[in-house]
């Protein structure tokens, strides 16, 4: 399975995205080297959402699947694209966060 930092996505996701679409392999997105979501073929979310959708009727498998599924609306996915191929411009709020993030990382 291939792993990708979130920094290489904004530079290649229209080819990374029709790896997983015409490949069939799923795509893990890393951020500190630690897997932070993923991209798969539409088939496998499909299968996960009827898996979803069954386990509505347990509540165990419920809670289970609940962690880990987000399904997104079209409209929705668009734009997550959009905002990944053009991304806002930081706040000097967020950029002053990260600085303090990293100092205490440092420390």
């Amino acid at each position: 399975m291939n792993t990708i930092p979130f920094s290489e996505i904004r530079k290649s996701f229209t080819e990374i995205a029709e790896k997983v679409k015409f490949l069939n392999e799923p795509c893990v997105l890393t951020r500190n080297n630690k897997p932070a979501a993923a991209l798969i073929p539409i088939h496998l979310l499909n299968l996960l959402n009827e898996i979803f959708e069954k386990s509505k009727h347990s509540e165990e498998l419920a809670a289970i699947t609940s962690k880990y599924v987000l399904v997104l609306e079209p409209h929705e996915f668009k734009r997550v694209q959009e905002v990944v191929a053009n991304p806002p411009e930081p706040t000097a709020r967020f950029k002053a966060g990260i600085r303090a993030a990293q100092r205490k990382f440092e420390d």
